[in-house]
């Protein structure tokens, strides 16, 4: 928690700790007391969306809604409307942070479980101080080989953005066929 490499002596977590403002963990396993360890483990946590809300979408399929795309759980997902309903692409997510924060980039995981079923190819990000005047996108893009590596994936901006709304815009599906846009999770940086 500290940053540092882990050692046999250092601080043992055997249960949940809070990371409110997300941050960067490193872990390692030992064994025979010390004299074995694994290699060492990074995982860097975004910022929890426990106060966050879901202010626009452009449509969801019945029963996945926008607030599963923030709710912490990548088995739950948001799905834009779907067959016979399908609207063309774009689509689009918004959400409320809560709080101005300085953004240094975003992270989307696509649907991953049964099917990779409406993952993004192309996007525009957002930041917005209001959730009104968007401006211009603050990184855009594709997520290269998402259909065949459905993972979270990780944009970091050319310069860090300040505001309380943010705004994923999907720009292209990784499937032709699949006229529809879901995100399992989506999160930001200010690290």
């Amino acid at each position: 928690m500290d940053g540092t490499e882990p050692k046999f002596t250092s601080p043992k977590y055997t249960g949940p700790f809070p990371l409110p403002d997300g941050g960067i963990v490193k872990a390692k396993a030992f064994l025979d007391k010390g004299k074995q360890a694994s290699a060492m483990i990074t995982t860097i946590f975004d910022i929890a969306p426990a106060k966050w809300k879901v202010t626009h979408t452009d449509g969801h399929a019945k029963g996945f809604d926008g607030e599963k795309a923030i709710d912490g759980d990548p088995e739950t997902f948001w799905n834009s409307s779907v067959k016979p309903d399908t609207a063309k692409y774009p689509h689009e997510i918004q959400v409320d942070l809560s709080d101005v924060l300085t953004l240094t980039g975003f992270t989307y995981t696509p649907r991953h479980l049964v099917t990779q079923s409406g993952a993004i190819y192309k996007y525009a990000f957002y930041v917005s101080a209001d959730g009104k005047h968007w401006g211009d996108p603050v990184a855009q893009g594709d997520f290269a080989n998402i259909a065949n590596n459905p993972v979270t994936q990780t944009v970091r901006f050319n310069n860090p953005a300040k505001g309380r709304f943010i705004r994923l815009v999907a720009v292209a599906p990784a499937n032709e066929k699949e006229q529809w846009a879901s995100v399992a999770e989506l999160g930001v940086l200010t690290k």
